[in-house]
C-alpha cells in the first residue's frame, strides 16, 4: 500500500513538471508540436531510414546544410530529424579553442509547422555564422535537445553586407522537436556564454 501512493505520487509530480514550456525570447505567438510523433513514422513508411545519411533528392547545398523541396524523400528525412531528441550537448572546447559540434540539428522552412521546402543543418557548430541567402524563411525547426542555460540561438537576415539585421534570439529551455513562426530570416549563429 506504501509503495502503490508512493508511485502514485512519483508518477503525479512527473506528469505536472513536464509540461511543454514555449520557447523564451522568441517573436512567435504559434509553437506546434502537433505533428511530432509522425514525422519518423511518416518517413521510415515512405522507405527512408531517419538514422541515416540524407537521402540524395535534396535540392543543393546551402553552406554545411541541405536544402529540400517539400514531399521528397530528403524532406521527409529532414522532418524525422527534429524529432531525433536526445542528442547528448558537447560543449568542450578544443585544445585549439574552437567549439565542437553542439548536438543540435536546426531548419528553416516556407510553411506553417514545418511544412514546404526548407534547409537543414544538422550538428550545428558554436559561433559559426550560418547563412542561407538568398532564400528567406518564416518558420524554424529545431531538433535533438534543447537550448541550455549557457546557449543562445540569434537569428538575422542577410540584406546588403552578410547577416546584418538582427531580428531576435531563442534561449534557455527552447525546445527542440517544435516548429515556431518567424519573422523572414535566413541566417543564424548558436553562441555559448
Amino acid at each position: 500500500m506504501q509503495l502503490s501512493r508512493i508511485l502514485l505520487t512519483t508518477i503525479t509530480i512527473f506528469i505536472n513538471s513536464s509540461s511543454a514550456t514555449a520557447p523564451t525570447l522568441l517573436p512567435s505567438t504559434n509553437v506546434s508540436n502537433a505533428c511530432c510523433p509522425d514525422r519518423i513514422a511518416n518517413a521510415i513508411a515512405a522507405g527512408v531510414d531517419p538514422y541515416g545519411p540524407i537521402p540524395e533528392d535534396y535540392t543543393h547545398r546551402v553552406g554545411d546544410g541541405y536544402h529540400t523541396t517539400a514531399g521528397t524523400n530528403a524532406s521527409l528525412w529532414v522532418l524525422a530529424q527534429l524529432d531525433m531528441i536526445g542528442r547528448p550537448a558537447q560543449q568542450k572546447r578544443t585544445t585549439e579553442g574552437f567549439y565542437l559540434p553542439s548536438g543540435i540539428g536546426l531548419g528553416w522552412f516556407a510553411g506553417p509547422g514545418c511544412s514546404g521546402d526548407g534547409t537543414w543543418f544538422d550538428n550545428v557548430l558554436y559561433d559559426v555564422q550560418y547563412d542561407g541567402a538568398p532564400e528567406l524563411y518564416n518558420v524554424v525547426g529545431m531538433g535533438s535537445r534543447n537550448l541550455l542555460a549557457n546557449e543562445q540561438l540569434d537569428f538575422s537576415r542577410n540584406t546588403i553586407d552578410g547577416c546584418d539585421t538582427y531580428l531576435y534570439s531563442a534561449g534557455y529551455e527552447t525546445p527542440a522537436g517544435q516548429c515556431w513562426d518567424s519573422q523572414p530570416l535566413n541566417c543564424f549563429r548558436l553562441w555559448y556564454h
